[in-house]
């Protein structure tokens, strides 16, 4: 029966990571069907076999050269699908698959699968009753940090998908870190710092997203210790983490620090985008923010449940 139990508690956040990865899959699919399709090769192979020909311009896909031979040699140098998909490297199509394929959802959608995660996790347990029985074998405070313990290992979904991404994108690659400055140097996904150190920013974005997710968690905590219904949860939650998103960033980082302390901040504080970077991110602002938010709010966690008494009350409310 406890198997039966602990099963079903871990069951959600199981079912939301294995969504997680599929929804990766899914995005290397998107991006390899959408810049390396099938239909490129064809055609790259048939303008090759085709286009130098003497009479080449009396075939139908060599129309669009005309008579010149030499545009048909630049298009065969410059547009080779073969040694463009070769020249990919780790780092450039981890970027590609975090912003420019279905991916993207995950701005907004990680942190409502992380409260789906906490608030399905622990919201059956204590709406059951099962914290009398609980703090019967062990303390208070040891139930309660057992809980921010779960969070911390939810919270490690995002980093561990990003993870995922960067060693997937490695073995497609074959672990080539040297960039095709001329295929990418124009596009969103290249500034010179990311490919220098990589690593580090790598680490940046890792850390940030697990702080987020930790605060994403412990606003999933909080509320499903005071609401009986775990739907119900779920929505405050996720609309206190668009509330606190748009105070961050209107209020703080446009009104009050770009407003009356005139810095131009307010673009590294949205929270939802902090899955990649720019070119011109303020990285200490990144983590700063990131490090308040989780801070203020474990704060207030550990603030509102130092009260047993109070949360003992809570669940009695709650019990059905």
């Amino acid at each position: 029966m406890k198997k039966k139990l602990i099963y079903n508690l871990n069951k959600i956040p199981i079912v939301i990571f294995a969504l997680m990865l599929c929804l990766v899959i899914l995005s290397y699919i998107q991006y390899f069907n959408d810049y390396y399709p099938k239909e490129l090769f064809k055609t790259y192979d048939e303008i090759k076999e085709n286009c130098l020909s003497d009479n080449f311009d009396e075939i139908d896909i060599c129309r669009a050269f005309g008579n010149n031979k030499e545009l048909v040699n630049e298009y065969l140098l410059n547009e080779n699908p073969y040694e463009n998909i070769k020249s990919l490297d780790a780092i450039t199509l981890t970027s590609e698959i975090l912003r420019n394929t279905i991916f993207f959802i995950m701005q907004p959608l990680s942190a409502l699968l992380i409260i789906i995660s906490v608030v399905g996790r622990n919201h059956k347990e204590f709406k059951s009753g099962m914290i009398k029985n609980v703090l019967m074998r062990e303390s208070y405070k040891k139930y309660i940090i057992d809980k921010i313990k779960s969070i911390a290992k939810i919270s490690l979904f995002t980093p561990l998908i990003l993870i995922i991404i960067f060693i997937i994108s490695c073995c497609i690659t074959k672990f080539n870190f040297t960039p095709n400055i001329s295929k990418i140097q124009e596009t969103f996904s290249y500034f010179e710092w990311k490919y220098s150190n990589y690593l580090l920013y790598g680490f940046i974005v890792c850390l940030v997203q697990y702080l987020l997710s930790f605060s994403y968690g412990i606003i999933g905590m909080l509320s499903f210790l005071k609401n009986k219904n775990s739907i119900v949860s779920i929505i405050i939650s996720y609309i206190l983490v668009i509330v606190l998103t748009l105070f961050v960033y209107l209020v703080v980082g446009v009104y009050i620090l770009g407003g009356i302390f005139n810095l131009n901040v307010a673009a590294d504080m949205n929270i939802f985008g902090y899955w990649y970077f720019y070119e011109n991110t303020n990285y200490i602002i990144v983590v700063m923010t990131t490090l308040v938010i989780f801070l203020s709010l474990l704060s207030y966690l550990c603030f509102y449940t130092r009260n047993k008494e109070r949360v003992v009350l809570e669940n009695e409310k709650q019990v059905v």
